[in-house]
């Protein structure tokens, strides 16, 4: 998780705070008891989303970025209790984790989490974790073509498809970090 925290990062100039907008300065008729021209200061919302963080290293970031102080989003694909089990042990721990049902491999699970009207459409979410990944433990030699689709589907489709969905509010935000951690088992 080294380098998704602000401490852990060096800052360039064109980084501002978050939670700090620029704006036009404030009218000296206003009720604000800030002086005309300070900058506005809101509360954070920090979010982070995690693919498949129902479990394994996913669930391990998630509450590590969950305890730093963000409102985590968990997705899974095919096991919601086991998520809800997550989300409830974090709860239990004071942590602010969600789970949304995504299918990382899914144009159309994409669309609907981040539609308007949702919180990750209206709000966006400043870190992205692609941990989602599954393995095939067979030789290359006999591993059948739809395994080796299956595998690449979720972890190279899934990870341009959750990075193309939060993109579009870190830049809008100016702001953002985008892992990608699927567990590939290498053995050479």
């Amino acid at each position: 998780i080294r380098g998704l925290t602000e401490a852990g990062r060096a800052r360039s100039k064109r980084d501002r705070p978050m939670g700090v907008e620029r704006g036009s300065p404030r009218k000296a008729a206003s009720s604000s008891p800030e002086p005309a021209g300070f900058a506005t200061i809101r509360p954070l919302m920090r979010r982070a989303l995690v693919t498949g963080g129902s479990r394994g290293i996913g669930l391990a970031v998630a509450r590590t970025l969950a305890a730093q102080g963000y409102e985590v989003v968990i997705t899974y694909a095919h096991d919601p209790q086991g998520a809800q089990a997550a989300v409830a042990a974090a709860t239990a721990d004071g942590l602010r984790i969600s789970a949304e049902a995504c299918d990382a491999a899914r144009l159309e699970d994409w669309q609907r989490l981040f539609a308007r009207g949702t919180p990750l459409g209206d709000e966006g979410a400043q870190v992205l974790v692609h941990a989602a990944g599954f393995t095939r433990d067979k030789l290359l030699l006999t591993m059948p073509a739809p395994d080796w689709d299956e595998v690449l589907a979720v972890h190279l489709r899934g990870g341009y498809l959750a990075a193309q969905a939060t993109m579009k509010g870190m830049i809008a935000a100016r702001h953002g970090r985008i892992g990608h951690e699927p567990d590939l088992a290498l053995d050479f």
